[in-house]
């Protein structure tokens, strides 16, 4: 970051109220703030209280959580039965096995190509010139072969994914 734009936040912030740097410094919200609006803030609650108060816990920017997951965490009230955070990391979790299918099954109809291409070359016996046609056949029938695979084992992890979501946002309203 440039040291112009550096100069030009702490021109902003030090405008305000130490009341108002003091709230942004405790609410620690890094979807609102960046991370150098934080070091100006610092810098100056410093320069005018000698130090700075314990900021909260706040969500950070990068940490990967919707903003329904961020709630639920967030919320005083966590549930007895299960852990709101190994949820959130299961359903994360099946997300990225659900992409692995995609690309196992994907490598695996390549296996198979071999495979159905001398199944479907058996129907047309001493026919050279069918090769295409039948290499064609195989395709068609590999790639049905593998988004039928795919759609055995993607949608079902999808649906599972969709249905703890549900569940949690539910639960998080219900607590509202």
């Amino acid at each position: 970051m440039s040291n112009e734009l550096r100069r030009q936040i702490y021109s902003e912030l030090n405008l305000r109220e130490t009341e108002d740097l003091l709230d942004i410094w405790q609410t620690n919200d890094h979807e609102e703030w960046s991370d150098t609006a934080f070091e100006v803030v610092e810098e100056i609650l410093i320069k005018r209280l000698g130090e700075v108060p314990l900021q909260e816990e706040g969500l950070l920017k990068d940490d990967g959580l919707d903003e329904w997951e961020a709630k639920v965490l967030d919320d005083e009230n966590q549930p007895e039965f299960y852990d709101t955070l190994e949820v959130i990391t299961l359903k994360d979790n099946i997300n990225k096995t659900a992409k692995a299918v995609i690309i196992v099954n994907i490598l695996g109809g390549l296996t198979t190509f071999q495979w159905f291409s001398s199944i479907v070359g058996s129907y047309f016996p001493n026919r050279e010139e069918l090769t295409p046609l039948i290499y064609f056949i195989t395709f068609i029938v590999t790639g049905l072969s593998v988004a039928v695979t795919i759609g055995i084992t993607y949608f079902p992890l999808k649906a599972l994914v969709q249905i703890l979501r549900i569940l949690m946002e539910f639960r998080s309203r219900k607590g509202m």
